[in-house]
């Protein structure tokens, strides 16, 4: 397939007509099909008092199937499609001589209507290092993450902003969101997909979704990561690390997915080595660890904002005062890694290297702290004007997916003056 390099670097974005051939298409409309009944199944043997007859499956705006959880030895071709066609053009945009796969899911129409999403990155500053650095790391290293919908039906709910994987928001369209989040953006581009049709994305882009209706809605939804690319917020998969679907899966794709497991768990052994470094206070050895993760060093910050995050999280999870967190305060932490990754952690970290691990980062999480409340109290000044001064409307969320990038500014800490503090 020829692919179009230039326009997705500009536009973060492309649109791929016919991507599945029609016999294709119909395979897999059939093979979803079971997994949809498998998934609404699953729900209402699931359900809580509050939930509807049909579970969370009814309650969600969007409901989604997870292929991992139900696939069937009927079904397998709909697991093993994702590591053919979508993979090797994953695998070219985004450069890769290893390339693994974040999720296998289908996003399905719910029972009623619910109107627009929220415009949002699939990105977050507060989680993750701060947007700014990441932009910039793309745009010299390339992305290390790429997302798609495969249309399985007509689809035209999904809206990007071109270009906006590369820059961070305007200050015109941070208060639009202020406003208004589900409104309409300028610029907005449609994805008018015909069935059949993919659009694969860089997953930094403000996109949205609208309206959601109960119309017939079947989109594949999956993402692609690059694991040579330490500053990507890939590498932790959300299927299941213990392989258990793998056994309905034909011989070569079963060993694909053994691949990118052990590919995955020689990334976790990276941050472990880097992490010992730095227990160690061994600034030399941190570097030399942090460039063969990270060659290209005017962008190695990003990789050491990224490593603090996950260090604060090491540090809450598996410190020594793991024990003692609320569900909601475990909930904080977490951050999308997944029980797979934390449990992981309990057995490369002590209580007490957990702890120390959080204290050499500390600098960093300090400073990006301080620069987050900063933009937060800003934020929250603009928007307390836009609304007219009304105190009841002055305390926006920043943890919403539409203002979790409002702070986007990289730490004005260097490598040498974290080092320093060791």
């Amino acid at each position: 397939m020829q692919l179009d390099h230039e326009r997705f670097g500009r536009d973060g974005f492309l649109i791929l007509r016919g991507f599945l051939e029609p016999d294709e298409l119909h395979e897999l409309r059939l093979g979803f099909d079971v997994l949809v009944q498998l998934s609404q199944e699953q729900s209402r043997r699931e359900r809580t008092p509050d939930q509807p007859i049909g579970g969370a499956w009814q309650a969600a705006a969007q409901p989604r199937v997870k292929v991992d959880d139900l696939v069937t030895a009927e079904t397998a071709h709909v697991a093993g499609w994702f590591i053919g066609k979508p993979l090797g053009v994953s695998t070219e945009l985004l450069g890769a001589k290893r390339a693994g796969i974040g999720s296998l899911e289908l996003m399905v129409s719910a029972v009623w209507d619910f109107g627009a999403t929220d415009w949002h990155r699939d990105y977050c500053s507060n989680y993750l290092a701060p947007l700014a650095g990441v932009q910039r790391d793309l745009a010299i290293n390339g992305p290390p993450y790429v997302q798609w919908n495969v249309a399985l039906y007509d689809d035209d709910l999904f809206w990007v902003i071109p270009g906006s994987h590369a820059n961070p928001d305007s200050e015109q369209l941070k208060e639009q969101l202020l406003r208004d989040c589900r409104g309409e953006m300028p610029g907005a581009f449609q994805a008018d997909l015909k069935a059949g049709d993919a659009i694969v994305y860089a997953a930094y882009m403000q996109h949205q979704g609208s309206p959601y209706t109960s119309r017939m809605r079947r989109v594949i939804h999956m993402g692609y990561y690059d694991f040579d690319k330490i500053s990507s917020f890939g590498h932790h998969p959300h299927w299941n690390m213990d392989l258990e679907f793998t056994r309905h899966l034909a011989p070569a794709a079963r060993e694909w997915f053994e691949q990118q497991a052990a590919w995955t768990m020689q990334c976790r052994d990276q941050y472990e080595r880097i992490f010992r470094t730095a227990l160690e206070r061994d600034g030399a050895a941190f570097v030399r660890e942090l460039a063969a993760a990270h060659p290209e060093v005017s962008c190695r910050m990003v990789a050491v904002a990224h490593l603090c995050r996950m260090a604060e999280k090491v540090a809450g999870l598996c410190g020594t005062g793991a024990a003692e967190l609320s569900e909601a305060e475990r909930s904080g932490f977490e951050g999308g890694f997944g029980e797979h990754f934390w449990s992981d952690m309990r057995g490369r970290f002590t209580p007490a290297e957990a702890d120390e691990l959080g204290k050499r980062f500390a600098p960093l999480t300090a400073q990006m702290a301080a620069d987050r409340e900063c933009s937060n109290v800003h934020y929250t000044e603009v928007h307390r004007n836009l609304m007219g001064g009304t105190g009841a409307a002055s305390s926006p969320d920043f943890y919403t997916r539409p203002l979790r990038t409002h702070y986007h500014q990289m730490p004005d800490l260097t490598l040498d003056e974290l080092i320093a503090t060791w």
